[in-house]
């Protein structure tokens, strides 16, 4: 080896090797965020599957709803836990959610402050 090039190849090697360093530090970083999500999050999540398991049970479900259903149940509970946040119930009305026996049903219920904190109650239990 050319003892000219030595000094080249090793500035070449630690400008790779700090760039490698970067991009472990930032997977590192995104890989955290994705894997751990916000107490609200988290809120959401349960809001949303209490109101999919009471939307199947209620209407004496025997199949889950379709992806939009579910999607518009995220939706409303997503303006029903912001609600909540200043008042202290909300009636959450979706029309025309899901086909019954009788045809297009429409699924209304109404969520105090109080049951919300019952819903989310044991994610706070479950945080580290």
């Amino acid at each position: 080896m050319n003892p000219e090039y030595v000094g080249e190849i090793f500035a070449i090697i630690v400008v790779v090797v700090g760039s490698l360093l970067i991009l472990i530090s930032f997977a590192s970083a995104y890989h955290k965020k994705q894997k751990e999500p916000s107490v609200e999050e988290a809120q959401l999540q349960a809001l949303t599957n209490w109101l999919v398991h009471r939307i199947t049970f209620d209407s004496n479900r025997t199949n889950p709803l379709d992806k939009m259903g579910v999607n518009r149940v995220r939706g409303a509970a997503v303006k029903a836990f912001y609600h909540l946040k200043r008042n202290q119930t909300v009636t959450i009305q979706l029309p025309q959610l899901f086909m019954g026996d009788q045809g297009l049903q429409d699924f209304q219920i109404s969520i105090s402050r109080e049951q919300l904190q019952q819903i989310c109650f044991g994610l706070h239990h479950q945080q580290p």
